[in-house]
């Protein structure tokens, strides 16, 4: 099973980040866009994603960008 847990503490010391903002993507080395999740019902939620190989990955959380950190 996989997981992602994060703090609030180190949540504030990531960039911030936003839908439409271009990312260096660590599996291809091209960029692409951020793109929101979207609720049930359709609207944009706090989630960043962006797409790579036909593949979905996550981003961002709450205009913070969580990539890369470790």
């Amino acid at each position: 099973m996989n997981f992602f847990a994060i703090g609030n503490d180190e949540l504030e010391k990531c960039p911030p980040a936003q839908k439409g903002d271009s990312i260096d993507c660590p599996r291809c080395g091209q960029q692409h866009l951020l793109e929101c999740a979207k609720t049930e019902t359709g609207e944009d939620n706090d989630m960043l994603f962006y797409h790579c190989d036909g593949k979905l990955f996550l981003a961002g959380l709450n205009g913070k960008l969580v990539m890369g950190r470790r």
